[in-house]
């Protein structure tokens, strides 16, 4: 059945059966007429050739070329050699003008264009003026020297498998309605029913009409090789262009356009300051622009002196083809140095690029590279398993040029990708894309995405990668990056999107934005900058800069209004690190808000030699949650592969919120050492409920490694940690601890909590930091510690100055707590320093000191009201038989003791001095059992049962020293000097009565007198 051309497919129209009837075909033509340029692309999904659509095809095989008696006589010719006289046209001043009534070249036959006088003529301009479309299936050839050849048939072009042109000048095919003239008005008419008039200018630009044949003209080149000469142009301008069967588009050091135009208007044919062939100014869309579509097909102007490829359409399919602007290698290494670099321009509604197709504009030489450009509403880049894509890379001493593509839409898939890569001694170029949504979606090994890259093989550097996005959306290994595996450097990456998403779904390849140094010997990684207004990072997604190499690695810069990073189990984050020498990159992070989960972080991290770089996040809600046995938070490392020392880490949150498993922290595992941990916030919650691992903010030195562990400093101004949560800097082996400082308004310490320094271990180094706590309202511990643990025996540890406590609140109260320096091994005890303004409320509770071999610390205790101890004590003691006990001062104006103690003993040392500087000492039950030289084995609970001992039980008993009215502490067992009473049946106001007791009347300035016998409490501390 022939299908004739006027039979033409509806914009959207898809075969699902069988066709059954000529009727039926009709029926539907008629209602699809207006959509007729449709019709060619169903052709070649039916892989129909274009002969078979038309009758007059099937006889072009013999050839079939007219005249139509237009601009010259009426002739037919036939044969396997053809000649076309410039006799049978008209010749106005250098431009030669045919006009045929049909015109095809048959499989085996040349024809050949004239002219009279050799050299003269500048222009041939052949037009068609039947009904049908042209086939070119042998030879057609121009032996005018000078002349650009310009052949045009509204119906179409068809070249065939053995199509070749032979014309000395540029060559121009199209299914234009007309031609204009450059400096005047004449027009020349493809159709011989209006009038032209001819002119001896240039031909200025291909003309066409609305609704005319010219708009649904086909130009196919169906296996055929169409090559110009060099520096010569390959121009198809047509309704919608077929380009496949392994066809050839060739034009070296010359420039190609297929533009496929379906609108009124015109195509230039002037040359720009490229000395290219422009395209339509006009952006292509369904209303204007026709198909271009490329199968199995090569265009290319390869060339030493570069070329251009332009392509214009509203559908533009590159499917196992390529196109080629590059510079190929010589054997000599020459190029040319008058030419211009190659490069490529796209402009389509809609571009596919498929199936192992690559567009690109490379260098082999010492030439430059060009440029590709893209510009379509929307991009598709699918390897389907192959390496596809649009690239300029260098694989000589040139620079590879850039790339850019403005998309509505982009898609990079299965292998896809953008780029501009060195191989050898050339830069490569800069990746540019800007499109209202960026998809990329990896698949298997192949690379997906959008890079610069310096390959092993080369020396240069890799180019910048911008990426500015309405939605960014990378999944299972899609990337976009600039990286280095030789001695050059890797570029910087910058991202800007609305939003962005980074979805890794546990796949092996990297998922992400990264600019890394890949090799041992490779250059510098660049920086990667992020700005997004949310973001998410999951599932092993990354946002990095690395280094394996003795260079550096960059910095990591993201800013965005909400930050999601969920590991769901697998390390994911915003990062750098190091695996060489060279030092990781500093790690800078800022958002509105920022949920850190599951095994997501953002870290600077040592492996190797380098250290680790600075980690510095700002956020107004910053949530750190973790999960299993993955770290999750934010911080930096030094892990036991090598030596170099973690970085910096801090944190300024308004609100911060870290619970099961999540951390702040800088560690090593090395002999490098940790790096200093600072926190602000407005509020801060650390609650360990939930997670294996430690809660909280922190920096520890590990285990069997050298390396010393930071300071920690938290600045908030409510801070709470409960169940487990913990503020500490630690040592587990021979490095030091580091201090710990907290300052907040209101401080509380739940169930298991911390706040401390430690030295773990019999063989550490036995060197804890300093640990100091303010409150500026009040702080509050509820089965919670304020420590520093010493397991360190070491030799020397006399040497060793133990880290101290200092706690400073106007209020202060433990429940079930305790605040102490504990030193089992020979080093000693730390002292505690506790100042207040109000109250010190200890129920029931330790303030301690306790040491083995060691010297005990001493505490202090100073404030200016109250100090109540129910069921609590003040102790230092020693267990070792050579260790002094510490001494213990406490300067109050009152100190209420209910089942309370304050003791220093020692076994074989001296025990430590007591001095209570007090206005009133009240006992509960009247009772007070003061020295002996056996430490008493007080315990909390028994009503009544206060004691005040300085003992030592081999060795020299220490002093106690008491002042406070009404009390006589001489001798070794003493009542109260004053008057006995209960406390617990003291009221506090000044006129209400306590039964048959005595009054305890607080005195402030002005008041009544007080009675002789009365108890006084001072609201202040004595002189």
């Amino acid at each position: 059945m022939a299908i004739h051309l006027g039979l033409i497919a509806e914009r959207n129209f898809k075969v699902s059966k069988p066709i059954q009837t000529c009727g039926a075909l009709l029926a539907a033509a008629s209602a699809m007429l207006r959509l007729r340029r449709r019709f060619y692309r169903l052709c070649r999904v039916l892989f129909l050739s274009p002969a078979l659509l038309h009758p007059s095809l099937s006889s072009a095989a013999g050839g079939n070329i007219a005249t139509d008696g237009t601009l010259g006589a009426v002739r037919s010719f036939n044969g396997a050699n053809v000649t076309i006289p410039q006799r049978l046209g008209t010749t106005v001043g250098n431009n030669l003008f045919h006009s045929f009534a049909r015109f095809n070249v048959g499989t085996g036959q040349t024809v050949t264009f004239t002219e009279n006088t050799p050299g003269t003529l500048r222009n041939v301009v052949s037009r068609v003026t039947g009904n049908d479309a042209s086939e070119i299936a042998g030879a057609l050839k121009s032996a005018i020297p000078n002349a650009d050849f310009y052949f045009v048939n509204p119906q179409g072009i068809t070249f065939g498998a053995h199509a070749q042109i032979d014309v000395p000048g540029a060559f121009h095919a199209g299914t234009a309605d007309k031609i204009a003239f450059q400096h005047d008005s004449a027009v020349f008419y493809a159709a011989n029913n209006r009038t032209s008039s001819l002119s001896a200018a240039a031909p200025a630009a291909f003309g066409f009409l609305a609704k005319s044949a010219a708009n649904n003209g086909l130009i196919a080149i169906d296996g055929a090789t169409l090559a110009v000469r060099h520096h010569q142009s390959l121009d198809v301008v047509a309704g919608s262009i077929s380009v496949g069967h392994n066809a050839t588009l060739a034009a070296p050091g010359g420039d190609i356009r297929l533009v496929a135009k379906q609108d009124e208007g015109a195509v230039l044919l002037g040359k720009t300051d490229e000395d290219a062939l422009p395209l339509p100014a006009a952006h292509p869309l369904p209303a204007n622009g026709g198909d271009i579509h490329l199968e199995s097909g090569v265009v290319t102007t390869a060339s030493a002196a570069g070329g251009h490829i332009r392509l214009w359409g509203e559908s533009v399919v590159i499917d196992d083809s390529r196109l080629d602007a590059g510079n190929p290698d010589t054997p000599d290494g020459a190029f040319d140095h008058a030419g211009q670099p190659g490069s490529i321009t796209l402009r389509a509604g809609a571009l596919q690029v498929l199936n192992g197709s690559r567009v690109s504009a490379d260098t082999h030489s010492r030439a430059q590279a060009g440029s590709v450009s893209v510009q379509a509403d929307s991009v598709l880049i699918d390897g389907r398993g192959s390496q596809t894509g649009i690239a300029s890379e260098t694989r000589g001493a040139g620079d590879a040029g850039s790339v850019s593509l403005q998309a509505g839409a982009l898609d990079i898939r299965n292998g896809g990708g953008l780029s501009s890569s060195t191989y050898a001694g050339g830069e490569a170029g800069s990746v540019a894309v800007a499109a209202d949504r960026v998809t990329i979606a990896g698949h298997g090994a192949q690379l997906t995405g959008i890079a610069s890259f310096a390959a092993a093989s080369s020396s240069g550097n890799a180019g910048t990668v911008t990426v500015t996005a309405g939605s960014l959306d990378i999944h299972d290994g899609g990337g976009i990056s600039s990286s280095t595996w030789s001695s050059g450097d890797a570029g910087n990456v910058m991202v800007a999107a609305d939003s962005a998403r980074i979805d890794g779904n546990g796949g092996a390849l990297a998922t992400g934005i990264f600019s890394n140094a890949n090799a041992p010997d490779s250059g510098n990684a660049g920086s990667v900058e992020v700005r997004a207004g949310t973001l998410e990072i999951r599932n092993g997604g990354r946002i990095n800069s690395d280094t394996q190499a003795d260079a550096r690695a960059g910095s990591v810069t993201v800013t965005a209004d909400r930050i999601m990073i969920d590991g769901h189990g697998i390390p994911t984050g915003i990062g750098s690190e190091t695996k060489g020498s060279g030092k990781a990159g500093t790690v800078l992070v800022k958002a509105g808000s920022l949920d850190i989960r599951h095994g997501g972080g953002v870290s600077s991290s040592a492996y190797a030699d380098g250290n680790a770089g600075r980690v510095s996040v700002t956020a107004n809600d910053l949530t750190i949650a973790g999960q299993g046995v993955l770290l999750t938070g934010v911080g930096s490392f030094a892990a036991d592969t090598g030596s170099g020392d973690a970085g910096l880490v801090s944190v300024e949150a308004g609100q911060l919120d870290i619970h099961n498993g999540g951390g702040i922290s800088s560690s090593t595992w090395s002999t490098g050492s940790a790096g200093n941990v600072s926190v602000k916030a407005g509020s801060a919650l650390i609650d360990g409920r939930g997670g294996p691992l430690a809660t909280g903010i922190f920096s520890d030195a590990s285990l069997g490694h050298s390396g010393d562990a930071g300071t920690v400093s938290l600045r908030a101004g409510h801070l709470e940690l409960r169940d487990g949560g913990r503020l500490s800097s630690n040592t587990y082996s021979q490095g030091s601890a580091g201090t710990v400082s907290v300052d907040a308004d209101t401080l509380m310490l739940g169930v298991d909590s911390f706040i401390g320094s430690a030295s773990r271990g019999r063989h550490s180094s036995g060197k804890t930091g300093n640990v100091t706590v303010t409150a500026h309202d009040w702080l509050r511990l509820d089965r919670g510690k304020i420590s520093i643990e010493n397991e360190a025996s070491l030799n020397g540890a006399a040497a060793i100055r133990p880290g101290s406590i200092a706690v400073t609140a106007p209020d202060i109260d433990l429940t079930d707590s305790e605040i102490t320096t504990h030193a089992t091994g020979n080093v000693a005890a730390g002292n505690i320093v506790i100042q207040f303004v109000h109250g010190l409320r200890l129920d029931p509770s330790y303030i301690r000191t306790t040491a083995g071999s060691g010297n005990g610390g001493s505490i202090t205790i100073a404030g200016g009201e109250t100090v109540y101890l129910q069921n609590s004590g003040i102790r230092t003691s020693v267990s070792g038989a050579d260790g002094n006990g510490g001494d213990i001062r406490v300067t109050a104006a009152n100190l209420i003791m209910a089942s309370g103690l304050v003791q220093a003993n020692a076994v074989g040392g001296s025990g430590g001095n007591i001095t209570l500087s007090l206005h009133a000492l009240i006992p509960s039950g009247s009772t007070l059992l003061r020295g002996g030289e056996q430490p008493l084995d007080w315990s909390p609970g028994a009503f009544g049962y206060n004691v005040i001992q300085a003992a030592s039980a081999t060795g020299i008993s220490g002093t106690v020293n008491v002042t406070a009215p009404q009390l006589n502490l001489s001798g070794v067992l003493a009542n109260l000097g004053g008057p006995q009473f209960d406390a617990d049946a003291i009221n506090q106001g000044n006129c209400e009565s306590a039964g048959g007791g005595s009054s305890l009347i607080r005195l402030g300035e002005g008041g009544l007198p007080p009675r002789s016998g009365d108890w006084w409490m001072f609201p202040s501390k004595p002189d």
